[in-house]
């Protein structure tokens, strides 16, 4: 394996990221560029680089630029060339130039190995650089240096520091005593001394270029998604490239049959449609977290204005009463020069914390202030006001939202697009950008621009969640339905009471240590169950307590669902399949060798005497470990035999004496090899195993969080709805789910769960939350539409359009379905448990739910 797949394996790289290196790698290799001169070096670099023109450059050094998209990950790039470079070249110094203060602290920040984004993420070989900027610089030691020789140096800098001028002598080119000379000469003197210029066409300037060359490096690698001097680009992954797989999709939205053109009105309403969107995805961001277990994401607009004057009036609009109910006062910052002081810096740094979680703020108002340097993976609405075309088409506009935070796309239209709310434009971009690869178009109907809000959604017993979590503790399977028999109820119930009776007293204690100034000793033990008037009374009535934790059981019991926790442990096996080997090069012929000169004056060649053709001693195990060393996924212990029988099968068809076969192969080795590997790789296949597991008594029902309507959102659930609106709506009013309030993904849901509500048979039900209860199928989770209990058994139901259920991944699903049910059905005490899948048009009025099953799809086998 080449080292920069190495590298990329070890770093997790992205295509780009590696093709990048690897060119890197292509030039690089045999060429020492501190004694190289320019000229070989573009000539080099003009046959290996990837870019469809000849390198030149207008630096006194070899400078390649990188010419990447935002969001696929320049910086992560710099720490594999700078270990790339350390490796291979033994190049100590690197110096990183920022154009500006936002990124320089964004690179010094990611230098240090506690930063989720450290640059050298996975190079457990490379020693942890000594990293200078350009406020420690005076403290860089040579002394020590030379102690360490192995550890690499790396100069942070931003561009303004290291600049001549006349009238002032900046301490990086004054002598300074501790050093011994001025910092720049130290520099320049280092003789490996690498330049890695972040957004580099900032630095095309005639001043930038002539602070960068008088640092005298060695190398220059340069990494921008716009670069100004594109005679030197090496490789280009350009964002058209990266739409879609590594960033966003630039999507333009406009109100479909818009008839105002009143410039005030437009403004406003760009405005409130821009917040509607913006509802939605932090709704549906709200839910796609939660289904799969990743942080919360929280979402946030960015509102361009013409002025200073322009942005103040923006904010006093989206702060008032009556736009949106008020709900955003408090949640807005304005970025932009007319800011100064202490209100200046509250902004900044809300606004360098916008990603996390805990931020408040949800609209940021700028006038032309985030450049490069400032982009955030939870940006996905922009809302430009009084902005030409020109502006809004620019890469500028689009680069700071464009990074995805969850890494790679989630497949959720709505989630993996940055939208630009662009009504009084929509026209003109249309046509300015119709040949643009960059954008997507999209009317939005006023349906969809109604005022939405997220709402959490909970069952009623979530209070006893922690009482859940003990009971499954110390048992290797136990479900809620066990506490129908009354001695184990009774059993649970004391051992339970038991234990929050000793975790009450010790927050008593606690208390009172407190109250003292005392520090209490050891971690305080939260309450196992509510007990709020023990707690008030200040002592704890063990009676009243059983006998409140036993009605929330068996009420629990009456509307819970015993869902066994299965996970399927997959794994992956490879397999060789047997097949007839055969010699497709050659032919391979023993041939003479002699000793070939030439006359350096003349070109003249001739050829001299003959020499012995040499031999290798073993060709069948010399051929057998090349084969395996060629074929990344093969390995001396498994498959040395089945390598030994292709190797002999293929010397056996080239019916070469035995006497003459060692020689043939150390000529031919390259090719042979080559035939073979082919072979191999042609017939290496993966298979993969399913193994269930039980992972714990029984699902614990989450809370989750719902999009709906502003106003009219949560009905009753006899109300009917527009078909199209089912989704924006949370039905309310159940009495056999254990969620009271429960969202549908369609109308023929919506009936079917009012057809099990009266249902007599239907003793329960549950819909459960995305990602609540994973049915894995190829190594993807299945989320059914509905769990359903009746006297006899339980039942995975899933509710598809008639179109729909001989759809190949639909079929996929209930195969692993049936298997988990088949699974679950062999638990001591449980309930046989099927698959279901019915068609929609067989949810009618008057049919009940062991009518509807009896109708339900075949699943074809496999």
């Amino acid at each position: 394996m080449s080292l920069p797949d190495q590298i990329a394996r070890y770093m997790s790289l992205r295509e780009p990221q590696t093709e990048s290196l690897q060119v890197l790698h292509e030039i690089a290799d045999g060429l020492e560029f501190r004694t190289t001169s320019l000229k070989a070096v573009g000539l080099k670099a003009s046959e290996k680089s990837r870019a469809a023109r000849p390198v030149e450059f207008d630096t006194e050094f070899p400078s390649f630029c990188f010419a990447l998209a935002t969001g696929v990950g320049k910086t992560r790039l710099m720490g594999a060339s700078i270990y790339y470079l350390w490796k291979t070249k033994g190049y100590r110094n690197y110096f990183i130039l920022a154009p500006g203060m936002t990124i320089y602290d964004k690179l010094r920040a990611e230098l240090e190995p506690s930063h989720p984004k450290y640059m050298f993420t996975g190079l457990s070989e490379f020693p942890r650089p000594a990293v200078h900027d350009g406020d420690s610089y005076l403290r860089y030691s040579q002394q020590a240096s030379l102690f360490e020789p192995d550890r690499p140096n790396v100069f942070v800098f931003n561009i303004g520091k290291i600049f001549t001028r006349t009238d002032v002598e900046f301490k990086f080119h004054k002598f300074n005593e501790t050093l011994g000379a001025a910092f720049s000469n130290i520099l320049q003197q280092m003789g490996d001394l690498v330049v890695l210029m972040d957004e580099s066409h900032r630095y095309r300037g005639a001043k930038s270029l002539a602070a960068i060359n008088r640092l005298k490096p060695a190398l220059g690698l340069e990494f921008t998604a716009t670069p100004e001097h594109k005679e030197n680009v090496i490789y280009e992954f350009g964002l058209a490239r990266a739409i879609g797989r590594f960033v966003k999709t630039p999507t333009v939205i406009t109100r479909s049959n818009l008839t105002t053109s009143d410039a005030e009105e437009m403004e406003r309403m760009k405005l409130l449609d821009g917040m509607a969107r913006h509802e939605m995805k932090k709704g549906q961001l709200a839910e796609y977290c939660s289904a799969n277990g990743y942080a919360q994401v929280k979402p946030f607009v960015l509102v361009s204005t013409k002025d200073t004057t322009h942005a103040g009036e923006v904010r006093a609009l989206v702060e008032s009463d009556a736009f949106c109910e008020g709900r955003y006062k408090g949640k807005v910052i304005e970025i932009h020069s007319g800011k100064t002081g202490a209100e200046s810096e509250e902004n900044v740094q809300r606004l360098l914390e916008v990603e996390q979680p805990t931020s408040t703020v949800e609209i940021v108002i700028h006038v032309n202030m985030l450049k490069e340097g400032w982009d955030v993976n939870n940006l996905y609405t922009i809302i430009p006001l009084r902005a030409s075309v020109s502006d809004i088409l620019t890469e500028q506009t689009i680069g700071r939202g464009l990074r995805l935070p969850f890494g790679v796309p989630t497949g959720v239209t709505d989630l993996d697009e940055l939208e630009i709310v662009s009504h009084d434009q929509y026209a003109r971009l249309i046509a300015e950008a119709k040949n643009s690869p960059l954008f997507r178009f999209r009317e939005i109907p006023e349906s969809e621009l109604r005022q939405v809000k997220t709402v959490p959604v909970q069952h009623d017993f979530v209070d006893m969640d922690k009482v859940l979590v003990r009971l499954q503790q110390g048992r290797e399977v136990m479900f809620t339905s066990d506490l129908t028999n009354d001695q184990l109820m009774g059993e649970v119930v004391d051992t339970l009471v038991r234990e929050e009776a000793a975790a009450f007293e010790q927050r008593r204690e606690a208390e009172e240590k407190t109250t003292k100034g005392e520090k209490p000793v050891g971690p305080v033990q939260e309450a196992l169950f509510e007990m709020p008037a023990a707690e008030k009374a200040g002592k704890f009535d063990k009676e009243a307590a059983a006998k409140r934790l036993r009605e929330r059981l068996r009420l629990l019991v009456e509307r819970n669902i015993d869902v066994p926790d299965i996970v399927m442990e997959v794994t992956s096996e490879r397999k060789l399949e047997p097949f007839e080997v055969k010699v497709t090069r050659g032919p391979f012929v023993l041939v003479d060798q002699h000793l070939v000169s030439t006359e350096l004056q003349s070109g003249t060649t001739r050829q001299g005497e003959q020499v012995e053709v040499l031999a290798v001693d073993n060709p069948r195990g010399f051929l057998a470990g090349r084969v395996i060393d060629a074929i990344e996924e093969m390995d001396v212990p498994s498959d040395k035999d089945a390598v030994l029988g292709i190797v002999d099968s293929y010397l056996a068809k080239l019916e070469i004496p035995a006497e003459d076969l060692g020689k043939v192969v150390h000529l031919y080795r390259d090719t042979i090899v080559e035939d073979m590997k082919t072979q191999v790789e042609a017939h290496l296949r993966d298979e993969t195993k399913e193994t269930p597991r039980v992972r714990s008594g029984f699902v614990r029902f989450r809370p989750y969080a719902k999009t709906v309507l502003a106003k009219e959102g949560v009905v009753p659930f006899a109300t009917d709805v527009p078909k199209g609106d089912v989704r924006k709506y949370l039905f309310t009013g159940y009495q056999k789910s254990l969620y009271s309030q429960v969202a549908f993904d369609s109308t023929p849901e919506k009936d079917f769960a009012a057809l099990l509500e009266q249902d007599g048979s239907v003793l329960r039900w549950i819909r459960p939350p995305d990602g609540n209860v994973p049915i894995y199928y190829g190594g993807r989770p299945y989320n059914p539409d509905f769990i359903v209990e009746t006297k006899d058994g339980k039942f995975v139901v899933e509710v598809k359009a008639r179109n729909e259920v001989a759809d190949a991944d639909v079929l996929a699903k209930a195969r692993a379905a049936i298997r988990w049910c088949a699974e679950a059905s062999k638990l001591p005490g449980s309930k046989p448990w099927s698959y279901r899948l019915i068609p929609d048009d067989d949810i009618l009025p008057g049919r009940d739910f062991a009518f509807i099953i009896s109708h339900a799809v075949r699943i074809p086998a496999q």
